[in-house]
């Protein structure tokens, strides 16, 4: 058999001048960055206004929250509504729902609750600065659930993190105990979420497979969370008697009030998913680098939060773990794209005399003939155990292998070839097994949707692909 050529020799020489779809890209990529940080900076200064002791002082934090948790769960079912491509593929199972989506819904609530809880006492530039701290608890919790090996290196970064809250802390001119406390519980439960929001995601047979789906079934979850919370710990009947709900024209505008904090809370969430989907995290953590300055600026603008120079040498040596650890990814990143480049490329064999896998071995390169691959073209065949990087994983399960002819493709329609994302894909069985790797189809299909699923026996989805598209031959 001819030696198949290398992928490298098959792309052109010299940098492409920048295309019209590239600038494009460009300016709705940063349109969305702008959105997103109008929309979470605007959260955060309603929040602080609106509960904050010194401004409108509304004493219901955990009701509001769970309110706007009710609005996002009622916009997110609009959406669904009015966009098929963004329901679910299948509805979650009620064992799943309770074993796997409540555990994320309580801590995501718990996050919000006790975030909006602590504004009520701490300045918003403290709560900002205490807050970039998740990152720390990301990690810890990561280390606990086997979703990051831990490494001398990353316990420097959670070192580094935790002395730079210390400096904040220590040097805080308008330090409140029970306000700091609830901010590094939120913190600690932004570690715990964000964990269980990767667990809950990569578990393509629970059926959230889009970010408007994953709002739709947490929302209501979380808001009954933050409703019995805020019926243990709230005086309800105080806001029921309140004039500003007995007066007809205060009680609409305190209504409007609280409905804008609810869109404002989805318009968030959205624009950051929106632009993870056209992006990366990396592009998001960068921003939300900057985020955080452009928080802690506006609030010392508007609230006249103080600060001293202690306060944002912590706040720098924060930042500095937090920008180390985004840097350390993404040449993690960059290194496994440059090996997935290096893979040794075979041609695909026909759809007839593909073979079911045996455990241990790795994905053959072999695809139904009902996809746009043909003998001839080409694929990486070089295995990795890294998930989430390029390459394919092996079959772990003696007892169920994998027949490649299962592979089937899905009609999309053409997307920018400036788009680069990997793809990866987990089935759910007796154990995890997970594919990854580089498809070579044509660059003119789609970059952020399936373009393989797994059919089981009953023609339901079990797994999907997404991937980057590239021209190898």
């Amino acid at each position: 058999m001819t030696k198949s050529p290398e992928p490298n020799a098959l792309r052109a020489e010299g940098p492409d001048p920048p295309s019209r779809s590239f600038r494009v890209n460009l300016l709705i990529n940063g349109s969305l960055i702008l959105l997103w940080y109008c929309f979470s900076t605007g959260l955060s200064l309603y929040n602080k206004w609106l509960f904050g002791k010194s401004t409108m002082n509304f004493s219901f934090p955990l009701f509001t929250s769970g309110l706007h948790m009710a609005i996002q769960f009622l916009l997110a079912g609009a959406i669904m509504l009015c966009l098929p491509g963004q329901r679910p593929r299948r509805l979650p199972r009620w064992r799943d729902y309770l074993s796997k989506v409540l555990p994320c819904a309580v801590a995501t609530g718990l996050d919000i609750g006790l975030s909006n809880l602590s504004l009520r006492t701490i300045t918003l530039s403290f709560y900002t600065m205490c807050k970039s701290s998740s990152l720390a608890f990301v990690l810890l919790f990561a280390f606990a659930f086997g979703l990051e090996t831990p490494r001398l290196s990353l316990v420097g970064i959670i070192a580094m993190i935790s002395v730079g809250v210390f400096l904040m802390a220590a040097s805080e001119v308008d330090f409140v105990l029970a306000g700091f406390v609830q901010v590094m519980l939120a913190a600690a439960m932004s570690g715990l979420r964000w964990s269980l929001t990767q667990i809950l995601l990569q578990d393509h047979s629970i059926g959230i497979s889009t970010p408007i789906a994953s709002m739709f079934f947490l929302s209501p979850l979380m808001s009954l969370c933050l409703f019995a919370a805020s019926m243990v710990t709230e005086d309800l009947n105080a806001l029921a008697d309140s004039t500003v709900f007995t007066s007809g024209s205060l009680a609409t505008v305190m209504a409007l009030i609280l409905v804008l904090g609810g869109v404002l809370a989805t318009l968030m969430v959205t624009a950051e998913y929106q632009l993870i989907a056209r992006t990366s995290v990396v592009t998001l953590s960068v921003a939300g680098i900057f985020k955080e300055v452009v928080t802690i600026a506006l609030s010392s603008i508007t609230f006249k939060d103080r600060l001293t120079p202690l306060n944002l040498f912590g706040l720098a040596v924060t930042l500095l773990g937090i920008g180390i650890y985004k840097w350390m990814k993404l040449r993690t990143m960059h290194e496994d794209s440059l090996r997935a480049d290096g893979a040794d490329y075979k041609p695909v064999g026909d759809a007839a005399d593909a073979q079911p896998l045996s455990p241990g071995r790795y994905l053959p390169h072999r695809l139904s003939s009902a996809t746009s691959l043909h003998t001839g073209d080409l694929l990486p065949s070089v295995g990795t155990r890294r998930i989430h990087q390029a390459g394919w994983l092996p079959i772990t399960d003696d007892d169920d292998p994998v027949d490649t002819t299962e592979l089937q493709p899905l009609d999309r329609t053409p997307a920018p070839t400036s788009r680069f994302r990997s793809f990866v894909s987990s089935r759910s069985g007796r154990g995890t097994r997970a594919l990854n790797g580089f498809v070579p189809l044509d660059t003119n299909l789609p970059t952020t949707e399936p373009i393989f699923e797994f059919i089981d026996d009953d023609g339901a989805t079990e797994a999907s692909l997404t991937g980057r598209p590239s021209r190898l031959a």
